[in-house]
C-alpha cells in the first residue's frame, strides 16, 4: 500500500492545483506508516571525522538546496575531485551526491514533521524541478518496499 501512495505521489507535478489532495495524501501517509511499520530503517548520516571533509560537509548541508558538482566543491576547498570522492567513501562510506540525497531525504521528513504538509512546498524548498522528481528519488533510495520506518527523536515518522 506504502508504494501505492508513493506511487500515486508521482503524479504530482507544479500544475497541481489542489493542495488538498495532497494534504490527504500526505496525512494519510503518516497515519499508515505506524501502522505498517514492522522494522526500524533509521536514517542518518555519518559524520566525518578530517577537518577538510567536514569543511565541506557544513558548506553542503548549508547550501543543499543548490545543485553541486564534484569538480566546483573539490576546486573551492583545494583538493583533487579524487580526494573529495576519496574521502566521502573512505569516511562516509559514500559519495558525495549520495550524500547529498539522503541529506535532502532528512530535510524533507525534518520540515513534515515541523508541520509543513504542502509536498510541493517540500520538494522546491528542497531543490527538486518537480515532485515526481522527488518521489523517484525517494523510490530508489528506500527499494524495500513498504516495511520500513523513520526514526527521528525516537518517533515513527513519515
Amino acid at each position: 500500500m506504502l508504494e501505492e501512495l508513493i506511487h500515486y505521489s508521482k503524479r504530482w507535478n507544479e500544475t497541481t492545483t489542489t493542495e488538498d489532495a495532497e494534504r490527504t495524501f500526505y496525512l494519510n501517509f503518516k497515519n499508515l506508516l505506524p501502522d505498517i511499520c514492522k522494522e526500524e530503517a533509521p536514517l542518518s548520516l555519518p559524520a566525518p571525522s578530517s577537518d577538510k571533509l567536514i569543511s565541506v560537509v557544513n558548506f553542503l548541508t548549508e547550501h543543499f538546496q543548490t545543485k553541486h558538482s564534484a569538480a566546483v566543491i573539490a576546486e573551492q576547498f583545494g583538493i583533487s575531485e579524487r580526494t573529495l570522492s576519496r574521502l566521502f567513501q573512505k569516511e562516509l562510506g559514500m559519495g558525495m551526491l549520495q550524500f547529498l540525497k539522503v541529506l535532502k531525504l532528512i530535510k524533507a521528513l525534518e520540515w513534515f514533521d515541523e508541520g509543513i504538509s504542502n509536498v510541493s512546498e517540500v520538494v522546491y524548498r528542497l531543490g527538486y524541478e518537480s515532485v515526481s522528481t522527488f518521489s523517484n528519488t525517494s523510490m530508489k533510495y528506500w527499494d524495500t518496499g513498504p516495511r520500513f520506518t523513520f526514526k527521528i527523536e525516537n518517533k515513527c515518522m513519515p
